[in-house]
């Protein structure tokens, strides 16, 4: 039989951990979960070592991006059985590193586009789930056909989670009316009108993410910016943290912007803004008197392309804001660029009027010194670097920061990995 692999791979990093020419046609398809909202290049980069002694056929990234890792015509080791991975296609997903699991909509669109490509190419037309691992493994499958099966069928484990076997049902009908004409693929012939993805981190991205997720995604961010701008990255980070909700209001979530930054701010005069100053987003909005009572309000808000779009308009009205929109002499917020303080820089914020919260200075410094936020603080740097630009927003300085993260995290599980060999007298 000619094996081939799939179109759909962007990325290509071959690991050498597979058993070679598989002994069974193709007729599975087993996904996994990372446990981690890896990009498909630093799962690459982990399955390259010989020493994890793991891998899979494919992976697909946080960004949807799918990587070949083994070739098609070869056994990958991924699901704990020589039988299955034999016979299946495997399939790594970026996913929540806690329990549900759950994987972002772009991974998941593109893992149902990747399993109608490998039943296609493999002469399958219906792609089954079946829920009881025992009739599933025992059945005599059409020459049409092509299996769901789940790591945890084969070994003491939760892959691939609570969030995509509630969806296992789903997936298997999707792909299964694409590959009958039915689905969002287009039919031979027919072309699609392309839909742009928008470039750069979004706001929706963040939905449904942990704190800690949410941290560990956007703080990169803060630090470049405080390589760029001379702003703390604590100071900001804190601010982008308590402004959104930890990245779930509405604002951030329809309208990337991150500060709560509003489309008449300072007179609108302060140089070095990203906004367009036409696109807005509209909603209530809950203000505080002098007194301390509050009252609701409805404002127009700054509406941006990207999180890092709204990142840059913050700094920017941080180091241009005057106290007199008209004269421009005095700076609003001065002595924050370059403060290695983080209390006395949270402190200016306040005093110049940031937020009509009394106690946004203390709410800052609670949210930095509880999540240690002051680790993402770049020691040295009181003042912005000359000459030094943001990464083209095409390719997303997100995805730059979360490769490093996810590197980090690939070696820390290399290491855990290790020390659980050493336990067992490996």
């Amino acid at each position: 039989m000619t094996y081939t692999n799939s179109p759909l791979a962007e990325v290509t990093i071959l690991s050498p951990n597979n058993s070679g020419q598989r002994k069974h046609s193709i007729d599975r398809i087993t996904p996994h979960v990372m446990e981690g909202q890896n990009t498909a290049e630093a799962c690459g980069r982990y399955f390259s070592d010989r020493n994890v002694a793991t891998s899979s056929n494919y992976g697909i990234g946080v960004d949807g991006k799918i990587g070949l890792y083994v070739e098609e015509e070869n056994r990958s080791w991924c699901s704990s059985s020589a039988e299955n991975d034999n016979r299946a296609i495997t399939i790594e997903c970026a996913s929540d590193v806690s329990s549900p699991y759950a994987v972002r909509d772009a991974v998941w669109q593109r893992l149902i586009e990747l399993c109608a490509d490998v039943c296609r190419r493999n002469g399958k037309r219906k792609l089954l789930w079946i829920a009881d691992k025992t009739e599933a493994l025992s059945r005599e499958l059409a020459k049409d056909e092509m299996l769901l099966t789940v790591h945890k069928w084969f070994t003491d484990t939760t892959c691939p989670g609570p969030w995509m076997m509630a969806r296992m049902g789903e997936l298997a009908e999707e792909v299964t009316k694409r590959l009958n004409g039915e689905g969002a693929d287009p039919s031979p012939g027919e072309t699609e009108p392309e839909q742009p993805e928008p470039a750069g981190l979004q706001g929706k991205d963040l939905k449904g993410l942990s704190n800690e997720n949410v941290i560990r995604v956007m703080a990169p961010l803060f630090t470049a910016d405080q390589q760029r701008t001379g702003i703390l990255a604590s100071v900001s980070l804190a601010q982008f943290l308590l402004e959104t909700g930890y990245g779930q209001t509405e604002l951030v979530q329809a309208a990337n912007n991150g500060f709560g930054m509003k489309v008449y701010l300072s007179g609108n005069t302060w140089p070095g803004s990203t906004w367009d100053g036409e696109s807005k987003y509209t909603m209530e909005t809950l203000e505080q008197r002098p007194d301390g009572s509050t009252y609701t309000i409805t404002a127009s808000f700054r509406a941006y392309p990207n999180l890092e779009a709204s990142i840059a308009d913050h700094s920017a009205y941080l180091l241009g804001a005057t106290d007199d929109d008209e004269v421009r002499e005095h700076l609003r917020y001065s002595g924050l660029k370059g403060c290695a303080d983080y209390r006395q820089a949270a402190q200016l914020l306040q005093d110049g009027g940031y937020a009509t919260s009394h106690t946004y200075a203390a709410d800052l410094v609670r949210v930095i010194e509880y999540w240690e936020l002051t680790r993402f603080d770049l020691p040295g740097v009181a003042a912005p670097v000359e000459g030094l630009e943001m990464p083209d927003a095409e390719y997303g300085l997100a995805n730059a920061v979360l490769e490093l993260a996810d590197l980090a995290d690939c070696i820390a599980e290399r290491l855990h990995n290790i020390a659980k060999a050493l336990e067992k007298g490996v």
